[in-house]
């Protein structure tokens, strides 16, 4: 589901999410979607992974730590593929 909205604020994400959403809402990281359970809640894989690209990138030890990290992580697999929602 793709939603253009006028605003991101958390009045929006609960219009269009609920309060209690009830399946894995994947969102990125903006502080909006604090509302949803962690256990319902996942980051979007390809900020992810910008992010890891990012650490690699850096001087010293954490280039170092970011360079070990993996360049691919496992698909998800939490809940079943009917209770994934992407907003």
């Amino acid at each position: 589901m793709h939603s253009l909205l006028p605003s991101r604020a958390r009045y929006v994400a609960i219009e269009l999410i609920g309060a209690k959403p009830s399946g894995i809402v994947v969102s990125d990281r903006h502080a909006v979607y604090d509302f949803v359970d962690v256990k319902q809640r996942q980051i979007c894989w390809s900020h992810l992974l910008r992010d890891l690209t990012r650490i690699s990138e850096r001087a010293g030890l954490a280039g170092q730590v970011g360079r070990g990290l993996p360049r691919e992580l496992p698909a998800p697999r939490l809940g079943s593929p009917s209770s994934r929602r992407t907003y």
